[in-house]
């Protein structure tokens, strides 16, 4: 549209062959937004762990009964488990790849019977043994390769659908089916508990990720149109692209 015309505009010039000189470079240019990216959500990620290791400072010696059964259900998962107990009124429990380890606090750990506590270190381990801690890193890492925003509805999304295999997988191995959905019940963050994560982090979430937490999966989906823009902005970018690079000559010969 622009090859050979509008001369007369000083700017042209200087800028169609800006344009031509990015097209030729575009690959290396996507790829090295996307490595700053993924060096941005690796840097968040480690100051998020950072965040995470302060609550080390209230660690104690997790309960006889609390150790002998996390002790228990990594050894039937053949799993190794670092267990942190920490000491705070807070409710949370959580996995992270370091370690890998469990936290859990006195809080969540205080309202719960010993069958209970059962199924609750029966579900941190089953998420260990089929490694979802790192799974939620690598996708995250991933949605920050593609550069562009709108994927955080998707990631949470795909963070449910993990809880909800590992629920699944519980209930079919526990022997009180009963104890685990109430105990689900319990926890869910929503006023007409349709569904809720048995163990999770407040530790670290924004404000935006605790909310998407409370939606249900298929609203989650809902929410995940700008992730669809996203990708259309992107693969429109390379299709372009690619018309571009196919009619490079014509161009070269073209300019002003």
């Amino acid at each position: 549209m622009l090859a050979g015309r509008l001369c007369w505009v000083n700017v042209m010039d200087p800028t169609y062959h800006a344009l031509i000189w990015l097209h030729e470079r575009l690959v290396l240019v996507v790829l090295g937004l996307a490595a700053v990216s993924v060096s941005a959500a690796t840097y968040r990620f480690m100051r998020l762990q950072k965040s995470i290791d302060v609550l080390l400072f209230f660690e104690k010696l997790p309960p006889a009964e609390l150790a002998a059964i996390v002790l228990a259900e990594a050894r039937e998962r053949g799993v190794d488990i670092r267990l942190r107990y920490i000491d705070t009124a807070h409710r949370f429990c959580f996995a992270t790849v370091f370690g890998p380890s469990v936290f859990i606090s006195a809080g969540f750990v205080e309202r719960l019977d010993s069958q209970e506590l059962s199924v609750v270190a029966m579900h941190e381990a089953i998420h260990i043994s089929r490694r979802d801690p790192w799974r939620s890193i690598a996708w995250h890492l991933l949605f920050a390769g593609l550069v562009l925003p709108g994927f955080g509805a998707i990631e949470t999304a795909l963070h449910l659908r993990r809880e909800r295999i590992v629920d699944s997988l519980v209930i079919e191995q526990t022997r009180d089916r009963g104890c685990y959905l109430e105990l689900l019940r319990r926890c869910s963050r929503r006023r007409d508990s349709a569904h809720g994560a048995i163990c999770t982090s407040n530790a670290g979430m924004s404000g935006r990720a605790q909310i998407l937490d409370q939606d249900a999966p298929v609203h989650l989906w809902k929410r995940s149109l700008p992730a669809l823009v996203s990708i259309a902005t992107l693969l429109l970018v390379f299709a372009s692209h690619s018309v571009f690079m196919t009619n490079l000559p014509y161009l070269e010969s073209h300019h002003c």
